[in-house]
């Protein structure tokens, strides 16, 4: 995944996706009426470029544990929502 592309994978509240970073790790919930999948991309400790996915988010409220905060030092994780039929959900800034 290029730098380029981890710039327009932040997911606006604009469309219902929220992220929170939790004492433990980042939880995703989807508020939109469609499933969704996610993934993820963040700076390890070494300053590496790590991506994951993909997390099954369930409509209305569905929520997955993506990330343990001791994985990165950093505040920022940037994640990509699409739906079931692979159309991009993610609101660039």
């Amino acid at each position: 995944m290029s730098r380029m592309a981890l710039v327009g994978l932040s997911v606006a509240a604009s469309i219902g996706l929220c992220a929170n970073a939790h004492a433990k790790g980042w939880h995703i919930c989807n508020h939109t009426p469609e499933e969704l999948d996610v993934a993820i991309a963040y700076k390890d400790k070494q300053e590496q470029w790590i991506s994951k996915g993909w997390h099954k988010l369930h409509v209305c409220g569905g929520c997955a544990f993506v990330m343990d905060l001791s994985r990165t030092e950093y505040v920022d994780v940037y994640y990509h929502a699409r739906n079931s039929a692979g159309q991009d959900r993610s609101a660039t800034p």
